[in-house]
């Protein structure tokens, strides 16, 4: 298995913006706003229901009879194979785990 060299997201969609501004493409507003780092404070929950699931975090799991806090997820970025081969490659990054924590951040407009 090969390591692939990922940037941060906040490092990566900057550069994606500065290219496409640079290339003269228009930027949705949604996505600058997303661009920008969130203010400063958050709000932490025990439970969500997002897109048809209902998601809690792990230890709040202790006093219920359903398990719904676990996550499979793949995604795809473009990353750099190592730092001496700098050539773009499209890797599927897959991702298993369980919801510790659920944070809800404020980008202003969101």
């Amino acid at each position: 298995m090969t390591l692939l060299h990922c940037p941060p997201f906040a490092t990566w969609i900057k550069a994606s913006i500065i290219v496409a501004l640079n290339d003269g493409d228009t930027i949705d507003n949604d996505i600058m706003h997303v661009s920008m780092p969130p203010t400063m404070e958050a709000m932490s929950y025990r439970t969500m229901y997002a897109y048809g699931n209902h998601i809690h975090v792990a230890n709040a799991k202790e006093h219920l009879t359903i398990n719904d806090c676990g996550l499979v997820a793949i995604f795809e970025q473009k990353c750099i194979s190592s730092p001496n081969d700098q050539r773009l490659v499209l890797a599927k990054l897959e991702y298993v785990g369980q919801v510790e924590e659920i944070l809800e951040l404020n980008y202003g407009v969101f």
